[in-house]
Order: structure tokens, then C-alpha cells, then sequence
């Protein structure tokens, strides 16, 4: 209940901070639409790659996490798999994203500025990468109840360095390109922080323990002789 209620309050936080960036500070320190048209389209794209690439972990760990769960044991090496599973989504997209690079540069052009997309399109990679693993990671939080960190990092933590960066910009004391690089830059913090946080609840372990998920997994798809 307490995490609900300092979640509760985070959104509403984030909300206030969200409209003050996509009203006033955002448009004020990109300057044109072609560089916010690109802000947008960066976001975008990165969320929709993210979402392919993280292969369904966060519904996965809300569904099958209580299966592996034991603070002991660090459930299970649970936290390694979920890691895991996007590189495998990374294997198969990020080739393909890079051997149709000139028809998606050009079809993106149309939205965001041919020139800007082909100069940042690595971190449209990188972007969803960082995206990616938050959502995994918040969701394992959130299995375990811990919901509170993780969602302050999201409403409040990259809002509040967007406004910063916003203010940088406009007063020229970094470029546009910087901008962008130092964006993506805090979502990395994001899944660092969240790296932190777990290790030191004691919720992450990279080790697994394969004989015991041989054992969990059967019990998952044989459930009845377990019964």
C-alpha cells in the first residue's frame, strides 16, 4: 500500500513535469520543428524497437517470476535470464535495422529531417537498448513489490535531466547534438540506477542455477504431475 500511495504521488509529479517539458522547454530550447519532429521521432522509434527486441520479458517475469522466487537463493538467477533474453532480440533486429538502414533513413527523413536521422541513427539502436532493459527491470521490481524506485526514475528522474538538458540547450552551453547524446545518456543512468538498487536489496544475481530451473520449468509446463 505504501508503494502504491508513493507511486500515486510520483505520477502526478511526473505529469507536472512532463507538460512543462513538451510545452514550454522543449519547444523553446529545440528551436524548430525539425529538431522537436526528430525528439519525437528518437522517441518513437527507440520505444518501438525496445519493444521488439525485449522479446516479452516484462510480461514473462510478472507471469512466471513467482515460480523462481526465493530471496535465499536470489531467485534462481531469475535476474540472468531476463538480461539475457534481449541480446538474442538484439541478434536478429539490429542486423536487419542495419542492412535496411537507407530505405528506414529515408522513410524517417520525412518526419525527423533526412540529415538528422542518418547522423544519430546508432542512437536510435542505443536508445532502445537502454529503454528496453528498464522495462525489464522495472517489472521485476515491481514483481517483488518494489515498485517505488523504479517508478521515480521514470516520472521524475529522466523528466527532471530532460528539463536540465532543455535549459543547457537554450542557453547554449551545449549543442543540439550533445542534447541528444546526453538524452540517451539518462536512460542509460536509468538501468545503472536500477542495476544499483537491486544489488543492494540483494535481488540480483547473475548466477543460475540450471539443475533447479530444470526442475521449475517442468513444473511450469507439466504442472499436473506436480500436482
Amino acid at each position: 500500500k505504501r508503494q502504491s500511495i508513493i507511486s500515486s504521488v510520483l505520477l502526478y509529479i511526473g505529469v507536472a513535469f512532463g507538460f512543462v517539458n513538451m510545452i514550454i522547454l522543449l519547444p523553446w530550447a529545440l528551436g524548430s520543428e525539425k529538431n522537436f519532429g526528430f525528439y519525437s521521432l528518437l522517441l518513437t522509434v527507440g520505444t518501438t524497437i525496445a519493444l521488439i527486441i525485449q522479446l516479452g520479458m516484462p510480461n514473462t517475469t510478472v507471469k512466471y517470476f513467482p515460480y523462481f522466487m526465493e530471496k535465499e537463493k536470489r531467485h534462481n538467477g531469475f535476474f540472468s535470464f531476463i538480461s539475457a533474453v534481449p541480446i538474442l532480440g538484439m541478434l536478429v533486429v539490429f542486423p536487419l535495422l542495419f542492412f535496411l538502414k537507407e530505405p528506414i533513413i529515408s522513410h524517417l527523413g520525412e518526419a525527423g529531417g533526412e540529415d538528422m536521422v542518418r547522423s544519430f541513427y546508432w542512437l536510435f539502436l542505443l536508445f532502445s537498448v537502454f529503454i528496453a532493459y528498464f522495462n525489464i527491470y522495472q517489472s521485476y521490481a515491481n514483481s517483488l513489490l518494489k515498485s517505488a524506485v523504479p517508478f521515480f526514475l521514470r516520472q521524475i528522474g529522466v523528466k527532471l535531466g530532460t528539463a536540465l538538458l532543455c535549459v543547457l540547450l537554450g542557453f547554449g552551453h551545449i549543442t543540439l547534438a550533445w542534447f541528444f547524446y546526453l538524452l540517451v545518456s539518462l536512460f542509460l543512468i536509468q538501468v545503472i540506477a536500477m542495476l544499483f538498487y537491486l544489488n543492494q536489496t540483494g535481488d540480483l544475481s547473475w548466477k543460475i542455477d540450471f539443475s533447479r530451473w530444470f526442475k521449475l520449468y517442468s513444473k511450469i509446463l507439466f504442472p499436473r504431475y506436480y500436482c
